[in-house]
């Protein structure tokens, strides 16, 4: 099975996802008991991740926030 995700296809079974921001995510499928219908937004930009329509919604978790550049 594939999801759209922001624009392009990916295998289901992907366990991180990043965002153009740098964010890093953990992500894990739940099971269910009807379909479900919605988007992932990045905490850090709110630029959309993932569209979803599917029994196996995703999940998703903040690991590693973007690097900002160090200043003086």
């Amino acid at each position: 099975m594939l999801l759209l995700l922001a624009g392009r296809e990916e295998p289901m079974d992907d366990k991180t996802r990043t965002c153009r921001c740098g964010a890093l995510y953990g992500r894990r499928l739940v099971l269910s008991e009807a379909p479900e219908m919605g988007t992932f937004a990045c905490i850090v930009c709110g630029e959309v991740i993932e569209s979803f329509n599917t029994l196996f919604v995703p999940k998703y978790r903040l690991l590693v926030g973007p690097v900002r550049a160090h200043q003086p």
